[in-house]
């Protein structure tokens, strides 16, 4: 599994398992799962991109996936509780952009994930890659327009 994290550039993302078993949280956008710290980024930070146009990329620390799911998850309160379910084999989850999201194996298990675009964020994604990735912007904005 993974800790909480949400998929880089605005992508979305979907994930198949073929066998065994997952357990998924899942908090929106605008809410910071429990156990998750966001760290600042330092000033003139830049990751990935240009001089002229900087990626700046979320940080923060995320417990274990096992460890959130064994001793955070139980003492939250109603309120703070995430969207959760158990994926089986044959399940297929769709990860919309922005969402946090933990995974933990309940049972050795083999998916396949995959990030995408859709009509949803790749306004949000070529904002996000337009300095670093031009060649790959202009692309995006030929699609866009």
């Amino acid at each position: 599994g993974t800790g909480f994290h949400v998929d880089p550039f605005s992508l979305s993302a979907w994930s198949a398992l073929a066998t065994g078993c997952k357990h998924w949280a899942f908090y929106p956008p605008e809410s910071v799962p429990p156990g998750v710290k966001i760290v600042p980024p330092p000033a003139q930070e830049q990751v990935g991109g240009t001089e002229k146009a900087p990626m700046v990329t979320l940080r923060y620390h995320a417990p274990s996936s096992r460890f959130w799911f064994h001793s955070i998850l139980p003492g939250l309160e109603e309120k703070d509780t995430p969207l959760y379910f158990e994926q089986m084999p044959g399940d297929i989850v769709f990860i919309p952009a922005g969402w946090w999201h933990c995974v933990m194996n309940a049972k050795p298990s083999l998916a396949y994930t995959q990030n995408v675009l859709t009509r949803n964020n790749i306004r949000a994604h070529w904002r996000q890659i337009h300095g670093a990735e031009p060649g790959y912007a202009a692309l995006l904005r030929a699609y866009l327009n």
